[in-house]
């Protein structure tokens, strides 16, 4: 890694960015996609450099430009291949990585090649991918504050020649045989430790200890449709980042980081991005405190997440269990009191909306259980607790005006988990959503 000061401006960059438009009030909209139809008029094969990735024995040409309008900054991503189909950019510091990307032969399923990206931050940029064969032209534009996973199977076409699907690819064209189209679901993270065993982890192949190895990040992942499961075999990256593969090493599915957002809000941040939508479950430990937090991705849901109320670095350290982590975290409700229901983005709003009083507070007794029940397949949702000093708008910043007190935290979540808090004190405990800010507020009132 580089200096902490290199490392704090850097975040502080990427921060400022994520800031400018995390959270808004709507679905994630994917970024354009703008096919140009005349060829360029001169074709060229594709040379790689620091700014420029050759993919899928160098046909593709690939190249990102990025801004930030709020600072008036602007700039180039600088490429790293991963692998003959895949690699990564990134525009703050190489130990951030922003996006990652391949191109994928998909002759074999509907004569064409496919595009995939994933975001780990959302920052103002446009990818130009060329196909050098033909001179075919495409770009994706990511307006700032969107976090997008895209896959565009109908990106370039393939001519001719066909070729055997490899592995990632048959797997997709079994599972989809009933549908037309191609299963495109974002595939399983599961992390290696990269090397110290101080914080608890230990290096296997599917384990990754990331951020000072403090991190411990595992995933399952699973086809139903073909009955078929596992883990995704982990590739670290830098101190903060690993990739994930599960059908071919060829075609990575998944990557993920662990900032240290401490000097921002307190908190360690978990980002991570999809290239496909296969059914997966992250689990990440906080291997100093014993604190867990899954992430569920839904069968057919293309993902970029970003949770900055991760952890929190003031957690209270708890014994590490001897076996296996539950793969959630959400408590079991008490005995002896009711358990009062409060659904989470019903009807696709953005509200916590209690099942009794049909208004966003919860009124209970002491002993009494409150569940919330996130009800989006597709919109992340967290229950926070905590307060929003201000009701401004959250996409300009907003996040700022909310701060988590330690009491209960969901993580963020999709249909259908469930999240449950037992209170055993009167009081009055007020909670947000991380992703939405001041926008989506809830209160639990406890009564004696």
């Amino acid at each position: 890694m580089n200096s902490f000061h290199s490392f704090i401006r850097a975040l502080a960059l990427a921060t400022l960015s994520l800031m400018a438009g995390m959270g808004q009030d709507r679905q994630f909209q994917p970024p354009s996609a703008s096919p140009q139809a005349a060829p360029q008029a001169v074709l060229a094969p594709c040379v790689a450099d620091s700014l420029t990735l050759c993919l899928n024995n160098g046909r593709f040409q690939v190249r990102v430009t990025w801004q930030v309008p709020s600072q008036g900054t602007s700039g180039v991503g600088t490429g790293v291949a991963l692998t003959g189909d895949t690699g990564y950019f990134w525009f703050f510091s190489p130990n951030n990585i922003e996006l990652v990307l391949k191109v994928v032969d998909g002759r074999a399923v509907n004569g064409m090649y496919w595009v995939f990206y994933g975001a780990l931050s959302n920052v103002e940029y446009t990818i130009t991918v060329t196909d050098t064969i033909t001179g075919t032209v495409k770009t994706y534009t990511n307006p700032s504050g969107n976090l997008a996973s895209v896959a565009d199977t109908a990106a370039f076409a393939g001519g001719n020649g066909l070729r055997a699907p490899d592995e990632e690819q048959a797997s997709r064209v079994e599972e989809t045989t009933s549908d037309a189209a191609p299963d495109l679901r974002p595939s399983t993270l599961d992390l290696r430790p990269l090397s110290s065993t101080e914080a608890g982890c230990s290096p296997s192949a599917s384990e990754l200890c990331l951020n000072d190895n403090r991190f411990k990040v595992e995933v399952s992942w699973r086809v139903p449709a073909q009955g078929t499961s596992g883990k995704a075999t982990a590739v670290p990256l830098t101190g903060d980042t690993g990739q994930f593969w599960f059908f071919s090493s060829n075609n990575i599915e998944l990557v993920i980081k662990v900032l240290d957002g401490r000097a921002v809000n307190g908190q360690y941040w978990v980002f991570y991005g999809a290239l496909s939508n296969v059914e997966y479950t992250i689990t990440v430990t906080d291997t100093q405190t014993g604190l867990v937090k899954t992430f569920v991705n839904p069968s057919g849901n293309l993902a970029s997440v970003a949770d900055t109320s991760g952890f929190s670095a003031a957690a209270t350290p708890t014994p590490q269990p001897t076996s296996t982590p539950s793969p959630t975290a959400t408590p079991t409700p008490g005995t002896g009191g009711t358990v009062r229901i409060v659904n989470v983005g019903p009807s696709g709003l953005n509200a916590f909306r209690d099942t009794a009083s049909n208004t966003s507070t919860s009124s209970i007794k002491v002993g009494d259980t409150v569940q919330w029940v996130f009800q989006n397949t597709v919109m992340y949702h967290s229950a926070t607790s905590g307060t929003c000093t201000s009701g401004g708008d959250p996409y300009g910043g907003g996040y700022t005006d909310c701060n988590p007190d330690g009491n209960f935290d969901s993580g963020t979540q999709t249909s259908p988990a469930t999240y449950s808090k037992k209170f055993t004190s009167a009081g009055s405990f007020p909670y947000y959503c991380t992703v939405h800010g001041s926008i989506m507020t809830g209160m639990v009132v406890v009564n004696p």
